[in-house]
């Protein structure tokens, strides 16, 4: 088991180094995976890896009129990684030109909408999603 989590994780450190050096990070998939491999690898680059990446999603988690259920999904990924961060105040300079109180609107504002959107309304239906 320890040998297959080990291969696993020198994959997904493999990949995300790759992403970090061609500045690929636009993805909500990669908001929860960067927070799985900081459970494991907490490292500074990948700290801001995740920051880079939640960057661009903040003004469409919050505008967003569908129930896009994802965008929950990133946001808590991201709200993880940041309560792990505040355990590590010599990686919070990553945080640096990231507006971490919007990201909270936009966070509330997106758990609001779904609270709000007729949910109670869907019957006989569940949602998952593969880890």
């Amino acid at each position: 088991m320890i040998k297959s989590l080990c291969s696993w994780l020198d994959c997904v450190t493999r990949a995300f180094d790759y992403f970090i050096a061609d500045k690929r990070h636009h993805d909500h998939r990669l908001s929860y995976c960067s927070n799985e491999l900081i459970i494991y690898k907490f490292k500074k680059n990948y700290c801001r890896f995740a920051v880079d990446n939640m960057a661009g999603y903040i003004d469409f988690i919050k505008n967003r009129i569908t129930t896009f259920l994802t965008l929950l999904e990133l946001s808590m990924a991201f709200h993880r990684m940041l309560l792990k961060l505040d355990d590590c105040p010599e990686f919070h300079d990553v945080l640096v030109g990231f507006d971490v109180q919007s990201f909270y609107q936009a966070l509330h504002t997106r758990a609001n909408h779904l609270i709000n959107s007729g949910a109670q309304l869907v019957v006989d239906f569940f949602y998952f999603r593969f880890c």
